[in-house]
């Protein structure tokens, strides 16, 4: 299929370019879609300012693309984005642009206990404290794992929430299948450890929700934070038969603050990877750094190399990874007088 590139994990970390690209152009859904997320929170406003990394993956979410993969380092609001937001845009428009209308969706994560019921919880509170909702939604009824929508033209909107361990199985609302699936972090931490649970993920995936969407009108994002190696995500980005977008937490790292390079530093600038880099490297657990914000899983022979990065970044700063570490961390990421402290 046109579009397809089969790579691997490291391949596509490796093109990562977080450098200002003065030809990139959002596309107008994702300028629209910026703009509802104003709207929802009103003079509440958002934490952060939106980096153009979230444009680049609401720019994916169009069109008629089945299959999309997103590999993203964690606190990126890869689920705001592709499950709590688009949820409620769907609720209010009706339709997705160059896809059509959407009547029925799935949301799968973990379990019914975890994500699915913590999202119902996301979405019930944004309904209930955004006036903007509350004006354009005239129905919106929630039980854990059935929420409902009508705006106020009347166009009816579901979505179910189903848990990867356990299947998706009778999927039919308005007497039609569904024609979108939001898979969200779909492994816990300890099913990542078991094969049996791993294998159970890939089925509810590739045997489950396959065959329960619409067989003609259908569209899946995938979005997740790998855990290793046999992660069903990590497998279908390097697959070939997924359309893939990966946005680790920055290009690389260990790297001076000059040379630092971002998915989102107005959230995650270079001392907060620092920080995170040093105590990882501290407690010796550097494999979980990687996995986590790089994306890169490592094998525990990469772990010397690593640390002996980051003791030439330290050194070319008159500083000592073995001899004080607190002390020369302080002072390393000092900024103006004001110490950052781990």
């Amino acid at each position: 299929m046109e579009g397809l590139i089969k790579k691997t994990i490291d391949d596509w970390l490796n093109e990562i370019d977080y450098n200002d690209d003065p030809n990139y152009v959002p596309s107008a859904f994702a300028l629209e879609f910026v703009s509802f997320i104003k709207l929802v929170n009103g003079s509440k406003g958002e934490e952060h300012a939106t980096p153009v990394v979230h444009y680049k993956m609401m720019d994916k979410i169009v069109g008629k693309r089945e299959n999309t993969a997103n590999m993203c380092s964690r606190g990126l609001a890869k689920t705001t984005i592709f499950a709590e937001y688009l949820f409620l845009y769907i609720a209010v428009y009706g339709s997705i642009p160059g896809f059509g209308d959407v009547d029925y969706a799935l949301y799968v994560s973990d379990s019914i206990d975890n994500g699915v019921k913590k999202m119902r919880l996301r979405i019930e509170r944004r309904c209930e404290n955004s006036p903007f909702l509350k004006r354009y939604l005239s129905i919106a009824k929630f039980t854990d794992i059935r929420w409902y929508f009508k705006n106020k033209e009347g166009k009816e909107f579901v979505v179910t929430g189903h848990g990867a361990k356990t299947g998706v199985r009778g999927t039919v609302e308005f007497n039609t299948r569904p024609q979108l699936a939001i898979l969200d972090d779909l492994l816990g931490d300890e099913d990542a450890k078991s094969a049996t649970i791993i294998e159970n993920v890939e089925n509810t995936v590739y045997s489950a929700i396959d065959n329960a969407l619409h067989p003609k009108k259908r569209k899946i994002i995938w979005s997740g934070t790998p855990f290793n190696a046999k992660d069903p995500l990590y497998k279908a980005i390097e697959s070939g038969v997924w359309y893939v977008n990966v946005y680790p937490v920055c290009e690389k790292f260990p790297c001076t603050r000059e040379e630092f390079r971002g998915a989102w530093p107005d959230r995650f600038d270079y001392d907060y990877v620092f920080n995170q880099h040093f105590k990882a490297t501290g407690a010796g657990k550097l494999d979980s750094f990687n996995q986590e914000l790089m994306l890169r899983i490592m094998s525990p022979a990469d772990t010397p190399r690593s640390v002996q990065k980051l003791q030439r970044v330290l050194h070319r700063k008159g500083l000592s990874l073995e001899s004080n570490k607190k002390s020369a961390f302080r002072r390393f990421i000092s900024d103006k007088g004001k110490l950052h402290q781990i």
